[in-house]
């Protein structure tokens, strides 16, 4: 049996890259990281393979070790890598292409409301509790913008209605997947501030979607203007999704 793995990290996209070589099938593929342990999203039937591939991880944690592990029926390969020393970033995890950057993010906000219903009893001085866990964390995200083209990247990427993973490096617990409820924009002393309401969500299970290439637009047969006028923005255009977002 022969399996290695390599890993790189990339301050562009926020992501790590990998490669693995194995002559026995891969059949998963972990990360390690200050979030847990958890399967590397790729794209549907990706695994297992043999011979030599490369993936692409797109929600490793943004500071400290990021372990890789390559587990075959006969043994496992491991290696590590960092992404420490970049600035927040949120991604779609389903269409990690969609992997915007922020200045910085501030003025975090969390409340957490129980599940528990409590039942008021006539006669009774204490209530009656039907106990459940607490829920999610909701809250606010401040985001600061280097400009306005990015506060739109950032604020198309909300407008999906697509699960959104947060990263930053600052502090261990604080990355989370979520939902957008609500985004405000204002100009902030040369830059632009986007405040997000969020409803945090669990690990969202499944693939990454195939991707739409430029090759797929250039077999449509359309011309510049008959896309400009389909898609409403770079990133509509980036997921094939047509129309206002």
């Amino acid at each position: 049996m022969t399996v290695t793995i390599t890993a790189a990290p990339s301050t562009v996209t926020g992501a790590a890259y990998l490669e693995i070589t194995t002559t026995n099938p891969v059949v998963a593929l972990t990360r390690t990281d200050k979030n847990g342990t958890r399967p590397v999203r790729l794209e549907a039937g990706a695994l297992p393979f043999t011979g030599t591939a490369t993936f692409r991880d797109y929600e490793p944690a943004l500071s400290g070790p990021v372990l890789y592990r390559a587990s075959t029926d006969y043994g496992t390969a491991e290696t590590s890598t960092t992404l420490a020393g970049q600035g927040p970033r949120f991604t779609v995890p389903a269409s990690p292409l969609l992997s915007v950057g922020a200045a910085t993010v501030y003025d975090y906000a969390a409340n957490r409301k129980t599940r528990s219903t409590v039942h008021e009893v006539i006669g009774r001085a204490d209530p009656i509790i039907v106990r459940a866990r607490m829920g999610t964390r909701t809250g606010t995200l401040s985001i600061v913008c280097a400009d306005h083209a990015d506060l739109m990247d950032l604020e198309a990427v909300f407008a999906l209605g697509a699960t959104v993973m947060f990263r930053q490096a600052e502090h261990a617990g604080l990355d989370m997947y979520f939902h957008a409820t609500e985004t405000a924009a204002v100009p902030n002393t040369g830059k632009w501030e986007l405040t997000v309401s969020y409803v945090e969500l669990t690990y969202p299970a499944g693939p990454v979607l195939g991707a739409w290439t430029f090759a797929d637009l250039a077999a449509t047969g359309a011309t510049f203007a008959e896309i400009a006028a389909a898609y409403p923005s770079f990133t509509a255009l980036l997921l094939n999704t047509p129309g206002p977002l």
